[in-house]
């Protein structure tokens, strides 16, 4: 890895990465630290001093499906590929913040998944039918939801990039095309509709386990859910006696 000064352009200093396979992202926090994803499987944080670079961390152990995967714009959080999810960790401590799901089980994340400058959103591209999606990225105490999947069309995305302010984004695909996505305003993000669960029962399909199926009736503003519709439902625990 080699650092250069941008005021100059003089060389700063190189440093061995130790990663077992091509780098496939770097970027950088505001907290002088380096993020490099590689094909080996592992996700590391380096300090940068003005002379030479440390090692801090070595996350191990992901899937390498999702090459290009974001760092939040504070450096607070990183995305970590699992074959059947997205890990949102914090960074430098590495705890597991949030969950993004695989939309069905004949998906996968694979290629990018970044963050919006705010942090707010997160776009991820996936498999079978569900090739772009976006997401509200998970917080204390709230969950991740996906909130639309983007219609890409025959060519695959290949790269995405957010506005600075996160007002659109851009994605480039596999037939060199640039394609721009209007993004949702804040109050569409963090709408909820409150409901009430009126049956729980357990899944009938034997393949499917640990899953139930529930009814709920909830009330939407400017009309009903549409069949076919996707929502996210939040139960919250029971609160102690």
């Amino acid at each position: 890895m080699i650092l250069h000064d941008v005021a100059n352009g003089e060389l700063r200093y190189r440093f061995q990465t130790e990663h077992g396979g091509p780098i496939t992202a770097v970027q950088f926090t505001p907290q002088s630290k380096l993020v490099t994803v590689a094909r080996d499987g592992t996700i590391r944080l380096w300090e940068l001093g003005e002379k030479a670079a440390r090692l801090e961390s070595a996350i191990e152990n992901r899937a390498g499906t999702v090459g290009q995967l974001g760092v939040s714009a504070d450096g607070a959080h990183v995305l970590f590929d699992q074959r059947k999810q997205l890990q949102v960790l914090t960074l430098p401590d590495v705890r597991i913040e949030g969950v993004l799901p695989t939309p069905s089980d004949a998906s996968e994340f694979h290629t990018f998944a970044q963050f919006s400058p705010d942090g707010k959103l997160i776009i991820a591209a996936g498999s079978g039918d569900t090739p772009l999606q976006l997401w509200k990225a998970p917080a204390a105490g709230v969950r991740a939801a996906r909130i639309r999947n983007l219609a890409v069309g025959v060519s695959l995305p290949t790269c995405v990039a957010f506005a600075p302010d996160g007002s659109f984004a851009v994605t480039g695909t596999q037939d060199n095309k640039v394609q721009v996505w209007g993004l949702p305003e804040r109050a569409e993000v963090d709408r909820a509709v409150d409901g009430r669960v009126i049956k729980l029962e357990p899944s009938v399909d034997s393949s499917s386990e640990r899953k139930v199926s529930i009814w709920a009736e909830v009330e939407k503003p400017n009309g009903r859910l549409l069949p076919g519709e996707t929502v996210t439902l939040v139960i919250p625990p029971p609160e102690p006696k």
